[in-house]
């Protein structure tokens, strides 16, 4: 793909991007020619035809029966109640491991037929004449926004007259030009449908437009549904990504919406509503409108400085949204200090994000008026800056911290002859545990009626808890109860893990008795019933089947004073798992160096840190989930 492409971007400056693209359309070429030419006395369509393939060369697509399998992996998912690892289990056993070595790759230029292109072009340019909200828009945007066959490497299977035989009735009604009512529309009736995230299914291609029904999949599956839907129905949409996220370490999709006058907004399927580009909660550093063309501005720039630029910028088919997206998008100068050996004239830098011990690039620039500079730049996010060659990405600068107000940049710089003392509860930030923030209204009730029909409300959780063991030590009252249980709070259907009732505060020994609770759990499977609670295993717990009034408890055998609780919040896993081993890094000369390797005898880690250090944990154990940090000394905790 890299070749084919770069041969047909190097090639003589002379021809235009047309004639650039059907060089390499092979046996294809003469009937793309024809099909030109057929349509030269149609502006519009010609316009269209021209515009798709000039961009040919640079998608392609898999072919293989291997991708069969690949694709069972999501129907499978989404129509039975298996987990991915159930389902790769089942797959894999029968078909053997998906093999990536195996799949052919397919150049567009080469292999879309004309029929295809017809087919897309003149539904779309239908669109472009008849809906109201469709018609009149800046042909720029109609060509990239709604004309365009595909949203990433997925097999061109994109017919949009049966799509939007399918959803067209949606939006019939609607007269207004403003294209956010439209796509309202839609959102309203597909947020209504059954939807299967996971992001445990295999890497691979793009499945295609079978994911609308589907639905299975992460959030670049759950794009593509929009924009194939909307696309079909003459929307303005396109995939919006985060070659990096600032707060986690993997890429993000979501589906901006383009109105008229340069007005944006966004969504996420199967969200509810249209959002603000101030609404974007994800931390950012820079965002992209994904297109179909290839961004020939950028290259050009790029190559006035190298031959080989990191592959994420080599043939880019994005544009920068950032400033639509947020208005504390800024133009960022790094210090020439900053940089390890002073910085270069004429070196491309790369702006970088975390991802776990690794750097990714989401923007690049050079030293220009001896000043390094960075256009459109949202902050509440760590950078480090890298030059790339051939081999690889060279990290030339300590991380440095972006405020997100003001655009202050604070370096790590640490001072490894000053150390504090750290404390670890989780190796990944909390906003993952959804279930925890439920938690607070939680009661832990006593009483001597097995109906519960009088109690004694024993302790009321006020705040999400941050560790995996929390423990409640309650004043000697004398008072003794026949049964005590953990009631859930509305809307949280009593996701807990563990529940321990103890005699005396000072018993390490929880008491025994009949487990007693709701039956049914969410899934309607059994993993997840009101048992789990009391089975000793934190990893385990109870998902009740309805929102409100799930409980679990026992029953003593004779009444008990309860004087101290623990009780463990159901997680995913991310708390410090005792057992496990951790190793501590940080960041310093130019990469990351160990502060040694510990077991965990609780849950907690206390480490002896340099002062002011990027950190990160790493669970050798077991897991994915790590994150760079920091210590706050001020508020005693770790920041992630």
């Amino acid at each position: 793909m890299v070749y084919i492409t770069v041969v047909i971007l190097l090639s003589s400056c002379c021809r235009t991007d047309l004639e650039k693209s059907l060089l390499h359309a092979g046996s294809n070429r003469i009937a793309l020619e024809q099909f030109l030419n057929n349509n030269k006395s149609d502006t519009l369509k010609y316009e269209c035809a021209k515009f798709l393939i000039e961009n040919m060369p640079y998608h392609q697509f898999f072919d293989s029966t291997d991708l069969v399998i690949y694709e069972r992996h999501y129907s499978m998912y989404a129509n039975s109640w298996l987990t991915p690892e159930q389902v790769a289990k089942r797959l894999d056993a029968r078909y053997g491991k998906i093999d990536p070595s195996r799949w052919h790759s397919n150049y567009d230029i080469e292999v879309i037929d004309t029929a295809y292109l017809n087919e897309c072009i003149d539904h779309s340019l239908w669109l472009y004449r008849t809906k109201p909200w469709c018609n009149g828009l800046d042909f720029e945007i109609f060509k990239e926004y709604v004309l365009s066959y595909r949203c990433g490497n997925e097999y061109p299977n994109y017919h949009p007259r049966e799509i939007y035989k399918r959803f067209s009735c949606l939006v019939d009604t609607i007269t207004s030009s403003d294209p956010f009512v439209a796509a309202q529309a839609v959102i309203d009736s597909l947020s209504q449908d059954n939807v299967h995230f996971t992001n445990s299914l295999p890497a691979g291609p793009n499945i295609g437009v079978r994911t609308i029904d589907y639905r299975a999949g992460g959030c670049r599956e759950y794009a593509d549904i929009y924009v194939y839907i909307m696309r079909s129905l003459g929307i303005p949409c396109s995939i919006d990504i985060l070659l990096m996220r600032g707060d986690n370490n993997a890429a993000h999709f979501s589906t901006g919406i383009l109105g008229r006058d340069g007005q944006l907004r966004w969504t996420e399927f199967p969200e509810k509503k249209l959002h603000t580009p101030e609404e974007f909660h994800f931390a950012k550093g820079k965002i992209y409108h994904r297109t179909f063309s290839i961004n020939r501005e950028m290259i050009r720039e790029i190559r006035k400085y190298t031959k080989t630029p990191h592959p994420t910028f080599a043939l880019p088919q994005m544009v920068d949204a950032t400033a639509d997206y947020s208005p504390y998008a800024k133009d960022i100068s790094i210090p020439l200090d900053w940089i390890y050996d002073g910085g270069e004239r004429g070196e491309v830098y790369y702006l970088c994000l975390s991802q776990r011990l690794n750097w990714h690039p989401i923007a690049w620039s050079t030293i220009q008026d001896g000043k390094l500079t960075f256009n459109d730049v949202e902050g509440r996010v760590v950078f480090c800056l890298a030059t790339y060659d051939e081999n690889g990405l060279k990290i030339v600068s300590d991380p440095f911290l972006m405020e997100k107000e003001t655009g202050e940049l604070k370096p790590f710089i640490c001072d490894e002859k000053i150390t504090e003392e750290a404390t670890f509860f989780y190796k990944f930030h909390l906003y993952n545990e959804w279930f925890l923030g439920a938690m607070p209204g939680y009661t832990f009730q006593g009483s001597n009626n097995a109906d519960y029909s009088v109690v004694d409300t024993l302790y009321t959780i006020e705040k999400a808890p941050k560790r995996l063991y929390n423990t409640v030590c309650l004043p000697p009252t004398g008072k003794k109860y026949k049964y005590a249980r953990v009631f859930g709070s509305p809307d949280s259907r009593c996701d807990i893990a563990e529940v321990e009732f103890y005699e005396y505060a000072t018993d390490t020994i929880p008491l025994k008795g009949e487990i007693q609770g709701t039956p049914g759990c969410w899934y309607g499977d059994g993993s997840h019933e009101y048992t789990n609670v009391f089975d000793g295993d934190p990893y385990t717990s109870f998902n009740y089947k309805e929102p409100y009034g799930g409980w679990a408890g026992l029953m003593f055998d004779t009444p008990k004073t309860i004087e101290k609780i623990v009780y463990v919040p159901r997680n995913r896993d991310n708390f410090i798992r005792k057992g496990d081993t951790y190793e501590l890094f940080y960041f310093a000369h130019s990469d990351w160096q160990s502060l040694g390797e510990k077991t965990a005898t609780s849950d907690s880690l206390v480490y002896e840190i340099p002062k002011d250090a990027l950190l990160y944990l790493h669970d050798k154990t077991r897991g994915m989930d790590e994150r760079i940090s920091q210590y706050a000394k001020g508020w005693g905790q770790i920041i992630w």
